[in-house]
């Protein structure tokens, strides 16, 4: 074969071995996961399945939130916004129409809502995207204790929040991890097509991909759109979770809980932040049942240390060769 031939080849053959490396990589984590949820729902113990049930919606919080950061390089701390207005419109649709199934409208009619808010915010600049999705969320939490119904004479909501309806904790199981790990299959699946590229060459660098022809505002409102439903949905199913809709849907641990889970994971691994949602959950139950909010003094350590810790792991990274 022709040296020049077989090196112009070269990196395609790298491109496409890295490629089929990381598909059977993904098909082991895919897998791991189903055997591990299958089993813990046979286990039949009703605090686990519970509390699995809340790692999971966090989960796929995580999961949502790490595709804007992944394919848009922006950091949101708002992402309360779609999680929260879902479980607010939901309980609210829910006790004016009585119809279970406006509770599914809501969700994707929040998504769509919050996409939009989203796509507005995307327009400033990185830096700037960070404080203010964690203002307009901040604004959420501070404002949703104003939201009043009045029904059959009386006044419900405030700062005690919305009942809604209850379904079994199976169900919940079931509709939460089946969600969840159909949301890492299309991420990861989406980061292994070539599609992506055109998303992280915008992440990587707007303005030369706006030179190249790439059409920069089109992929921010798609990027908004497929991180803000899922958050969405992880809110409709946080509040079906506690069969209760509270100001705390928008609180600020909840803002700044995908950071924090995704600090300690390898670049853009989507298993990394999974495991570190988990872990998060269960020790801040833990500490919670030994001392009250305990858990918010593990948050702002975390938050503290971020710097130095996000800095050890690209330098480790390096020295291993990435």
């Amino acid at each position: 074969m022709n040296p020049e031939v077989e090196e112009k080849i070269t990196p395609l053959r790298i491109y496409r071995k890295t490629i089929s490396s990381k598909k059977r990589k993904f098909a082991f984590e895919l897998l791991s996961l189903i055997v591990i949820l299958s089993a813990i729902i046979l286990t039949g113990n009703f605090f686990l399945i519970w509390l699995t049930s809340l790692a999971l919606i966090y989960s796929s919080l995580t999961l949502s939130w790490a595709f804007m950061e992944d394919m848009g390089g922006r950091t949101s701390l708002g992402h309360t916004i779609p999680f929260g207005l879902s479980a607010y419109l939901s309980a609210i649709l829910l006790i004016l129409t009585k119809r279970p199934e406006s509770v599914l409208f809501s969700w994707i009619a929040a998504g769509m809502v919050s996409a939009i808010i989203f796509y507005i915010l995307s327009r400033i600049d990185r830096v700037g995207f960070v404080f203010i999705t964690f203002i307009v969320g901040a604004s959420a939490w501070l404002i949703s204790p104003l939201i009043l119904l009045k029904v059959n004479g009386e006044l419900i909501g405030g700062e005690e929040g919305f009942s809604i309806f209850t379904i079994s904790l199976e169900r919940i199981y079931i509709i939460s991890s089946t969600f969840m790990i159909l949301l890492f299959a299309f991420f990861s699946l989406f980061s292994l097509n070539y599609r992506s590229l055109v998303f992280k060459a915008m992440r990587d660098d707007e303005k030369a991909a706006r030179a190249s022809g790439i059409k920069i505002d089109r992929l921010k409102l798609y990027i908004s759109i497929i991180s803000c439903i899922p958050a969405s949905i992880s809110g409709g199913l946080y509040a079906l979770l506690f069969s209760h809709v509270s100001p705390d849907s928008f609180s600020i641990h909840i803002a700044i809980f995908p950071f924090i889970a995704s600090v300690f994971s390898r670049d853009e691994s989507l298993s990394g932040r999974i495991v570190g949602s988990f872990i998060l959950v269960f020790i801040s139950n833990y500490m919670n049942s030994l001392l009250p909010e305990s858990y918010l003094l593990l948050y702002a350590a975390i938050l503290i240390l971020s710097p130095r810790i996000v800095r050890m792991r690209f330098f480790r990274m390096e020295i291993l060769g990435g």
